[in-house]
């Protein structure tokens, strides 16, 4: 094997072993709840009328 070669899959397996911050993996989780808690009442604001409406014009 090259020596080229020998340091190109010593450095591409260091990358693999890096490790997250800490408090970057507390922001990437509140972050995560809060982009749920969104789209989860952004999809009910927006369904609860058209079902409703669907209720209504159609006696569902």
């Amino acid at each position: 094997m090259t020596a080229l070669k020998s340091e190109t899959m010593t450095h591409e397996a260091g990358i693999s072993k890096v490790e997250r911050n800490p408090v970057a993996n507390l922001w990437l989780a509140a972050l995560t709840i809060v982009l749920a808690l969104f789209a989860t009442c952004t999809l009910v604001l927006v369904a609860w009328p058209i079902l409703a409406w669907i209720g209504a014009n159609f006696n569902g």
